[in-house]
């Protein structure tokens, strides 16, 4: 998945034994030079609390105003 609205790709792999493998990067603004690269490794059963876990990652430290504190 590709967004356009900003730089951001996340890329999910599911193995035959249920593995799941996420990765991806999220640029704000493309033509700073600030990225965030990401990897976790899971099971089908995390998959739910891995998405949460993401987005709480999101509101700290997403955007350029610095680390927000929740």
């Amino acid at each position: 998945m590709k967004s356009m609205d900003m730089d951001f790709e996340v890329t999910i792999e599911v193995d035959p034994r249920g593995r799941i493998y996420i990765s991806g990067s999220y640029k704000q603004f493309p033509s700073v030079d600030n990225e965030l690269t990401f990897s976790i490794e899971s099971d089908q059963s995390y998959l739910v609390k891995t998405i949460e876990d993401l987005k709480l990652i999101n509101l700290k430290y997403g955007g350029m105003k610095g680390i927000k504190n929740l």
